[in-house]
Parts: C-alpha cells; sequence; structure tokens
C-alpha cells in the first residue's frame, strides 16, 4: 500500500545518515512527486524536491548490514517516521488569516519550518 507524504519529510527521511550510514542501498521503489513517477535510479537530491510537493512511496527495497524484517522503502520510511520526534506538515492558509494561525502554533509550542 502507498504511503504519502510530503517534500519537507521525505527529503529529512532521505538525508537522515543515522537511516543512511554508508552502504545502505535502495532499488525498485516507486516514488512520485506530485502524481509525476520519478525516474528509475534517480538521486531523489538531484530532483529539487519541494517540501510543499506531495511525495507517494510504494515498493522497493533497502539494503544494509542491519536491515532486519520489513526492509521494503515503505516500512523503512514507516520505522523512520515513527522514530521522530517531530511530524513534519504542509498546510494552506487564508493571508488574513496568517498572524492567528501562527499564534496558534506559537501556543503549541511548535515552530513554523517555512
Amino acid at each position: 500500500m502507498a504511503i504519502k507524504t510530503n517534500g519537507l519529510e521525505f527529503m529529512k527521511f532521505y538525508a537522515d545518515e543515522k537511516f543512511w550510514p554508508l552502504g545502505t542501498f535502495h532499488e525498485d521503489e516507486i516514488v512520485t512527486v506530485n502524481g509525476v513517477q520519478t525516474p528509475e535510479g534517480q538521486d531523489y537530491e538531484e530532483l529539487n524536491i519541494k517540501d510543499t510537493d506531495m511525495i507517494t512511496i510504494s515498493d522497493g527495497i533497502v539494503y544494509n548490514d542491519t536491515t532486519t524484517g520489513n526492509n521494503s522503502f515503505e516500512g523503512y520510511f514507516k520505522k523512520w517516521k515513527k522514530n521522530q520526534k517531530y511530524v513534519y506538515v504542509v498546510v494552506e492558509v487564508f493571508k488574513e488569516k496568517l498572524e492567528e494561525f501562527k499564534n496558534t502554533i506559537a501556543g503549541t509550542h511548535s515552530r513554523i519550518v517555512s
């Protein structure tokens, strides 16, 4: 089953050196950016994925010396997400409600990333 996320969260996952140590690699995953499938073998860092892009992840395998059990690309992302302290969300806010939104976020001890 495909997983949906946003560009910010996907790139945080892909840049996490704890989950992608030297020797860890992946193949055969299907990743779409705003509904368009990425080319096979493409380095995601070269795609200029924006924080607000809608990402879908399915299939694929992750290989390294420490993966056990579910080492699908989807499963690896789920495992990463479960271990995170933060959740990354993208929201749309009416311009006239922006200050109210910011004040609400500040009251939750969260921060606006971009």
